[in-house]
């Protein structure tokens, strides 16, 4: 992509649209020009469930950004989410080439696509291949084979899936706003690029993500993603446990839940209570409610969400093993108290991720809820799509054929 030009990333997540434009600069930052953002319909746990809806919510937040750069959008990158997204381990084996048994670019290209039909799943679509790393006969776990000399060589990925139809209706929804598809990504990859350091990947890392509907794992190791999950609860299944646990409504628990202190119940008194009634927007009768009842509901649903976390850094025997910890980010982490909470259920180091390497005067695409949509618009800029979760630069070939598919799905 040009440096003059504009990048705009698109998050469609279970509770907002948003949307962040930018220009990337020379010294490595961006200027951010343009946000948009409307509340979200159609969007159930990151998946699309009403197409119609979906579309006249992104509507909104397209004329919000537009009408903030003074233009069109374009060269659009998109971001899937959701738990219908899968990440496979697979591996491909060829034969070098070449009678002298020397490793060409071809033939790390033939090995890595052939790890892609070994992953291919029917009504999935290929939206990343992740090389890990590569065999050459007997040397093992290579970064980089090219030059060197052998008969047999394997490559190691990671393949990401998105269920097709899921894949589709995102293109559709581009489609019938009028806008132009650049590529797609896992939404995690996108918000850990915007928000984790180079040392925070070689050393060890997760990125959690706390969205409305969804929370999203992505582990680093060595600057490698090791594994990513999408988990099926977010805040918001934190803010229907008040609605019922209160009786009150979604609007009301929402704004108890944001102003709540104490994640954990034995800290707070049991004569401790607040009147439920000064949430309201309109007028209803005084409801003192105990806060201590309140922080028991906080602290069930949060504490589901990290044991199912730590799951997650389980499968990759990573819990509790992380050097650089984990970093919160999404609108979740903005739960008062949850850095501490998170700290004592993970066992780890938890920060609050931020994004640094932007200059705008736009303070909201600072904030937690931003980090993917800035994510999208970093992760694209200066190589083909998908190329920056490789460190294999002549792998942009196959790359950029997933991309091409990719924007194959659009209606003509």
């Amino acid at each position: 992509m040009k440096h003059q030009q504009t990048i705009t990333g698109i998050d469609i997540g279970t509770h907002a649209i948003r949307i962040v434009v930018g220009t990337p600069l020379e010294n490595g930052t961006y200027q951010i020009i343009g946000v948009g953002e409307a509340p979200s319909r159609g969007v159930t746990k990151g998946m699309i469930t009403d197409l119609e809806e979906t579309v006249t919510s992104l509507s909104e937040a397209i004329e919000k950004a537009e009408r903030m750069i003074g233009g069109q959008l374009s060269q659009v990158v998109v971001g899937v989410n959701g738990s219908h997204v899968r990440v496979v381990h697979s591996q491909g084996v060829v034969a070098v080439g070449k009678p002298n048994g020397e490793v060409q670019p071809s033939d790390v290209q033939r090995a890595v696509e052939q790890s892609q039909a070994v992953a291919a799943a029917p009504n999935y679509e290929i939206l990343h291949i992740i090389p890990k790393f590569f065999n050459l006969d007997n040397q093992l776990h290579l970064k980089d084979p090219l030059g060197m000399t052998g008969i047999k060589l394997e490559a190691h990925t990671q393949v990401i899936l998105g269920l097709g139809s899921q894949v589709k209706n995102l293109t559709k929804c581009m489609y019938r706003t009028q806008l132009d598809v650049e590529g797609m990504v896992f939404s995690p990859l996108a918000c850990a690029q915007a928000v984790l350091s180079k040392r925070q990947r070689d050393l060890g890392v997760a990125l959690v993500n706390i969205g409305g509907g969804t929370t999203s794992v992505a582990v680093y190791e060595e600057g490698d993603l090791l594994h990513a999950a999408v988990i099926p609860l977010g805040s918001d299944h934190v803010t229907a446990d008040l609605a019922i646990g209160l009786r009150v409504a979604m609007e009301i628990a929402e704004r108890v839940k944001q102003d709540h202190e104490t994640i954990v119940a034995s800290k707070v008194s049991k004569r401790d209570e607040i009147d439920v009634a000064k949430y309201s927007a309109e007028e209803m009768p005084r409801t003192m409610i105990s806060k201590k009842m309140i922080a028991e509901i906080i602290e069930a649903r949060l504490r589901e969400i990290f044991s199912l976390v730590n799951q997650e850094l389980a499968k990759v025997g990573k819990a509790k093993k992380l050097p650089a910890g984990i970093v919160l980010t999404g609108g979740g982490s903005r739960q008062q108290g949850i850095l501490d909470f998170a700290k004592e259920e993970l066992k780890l180091p938890v920060f609050l991720g931020s994004v640094d390497s932007v200059f705008t005067p736009i303070d909201k695409v600072k904030e937690p809820e931003f980090s993917t949509a800035f994510g999208l618009v970093t992760y694209s800029e200066g190589e083909p799509m998908h190329e920056r979760q490789s460190t294999f630069g002549f792998l942009s070939r196959a790359t950029d054929a997933i991309t091409r598919r990719l924007r194959g799905l659009l209606p003509k």
